[in-house]
């Protein structure tokens, strides 16, 4: 999202889902069921500084208008994981984990595609990811 700073405390990434593919986000379309959640290992965040890694927090299946996952900047650590908890109360899959990383998280890392197979729709999946 260009409203996103990159190594910003939350960033947005969006990519397309081809059905039956293993192309762009494809094998993030169903993670919001639980079961294909626990399957979800590290996000690796690789730039010319160094190498980031995020842990999965949740997934959840939204409609494309779902206006929380676009907030980018808080005013303070309190206001950034106060969203977070806001964030894991809206999810379909969680990591056990979750409240744990939640209290210590200082950035978010939100993965974004198509949770159907059929172009236009409207539903969204998130993969929100903590560090």
């Amino acid at each position: 999202d260009d409203r996103a700073v990159a190594g910003g405390q939350h960033m947005v990434i969006y990519a397309h889902h081809n059905e039956g593919t293993n192309q762009m986000f494809s094998e993030l379309a169903r993670m919001y069921h639980q079961a294909a959640f626990e399957t979800l290992g590290d996000l690796t965040w690789e730039t010319a500084e160094g190498t980031v890694t995020y842990k999965p927090m949740c997934a959840m299946r939204v409609d494309s208008s779902y206006s929380t996952i676009q907030t980018f900047s808080f005013t303070d650590d309190e206001a950034f994981r106060h969203w977070l908890d806001w964030i894991a109360i809206s999810c379909d899959a969680q990591s056990p984990t979750g409240d744990e990383d939640r209290d210590v998280a200082t950035q978010a890392c939100t993965l974004i595609t198509c949770s159907n197979a059929e172009a236009g729709q409207q539903e969204r999946t998130l993969v929100v990811f903590v560090r």
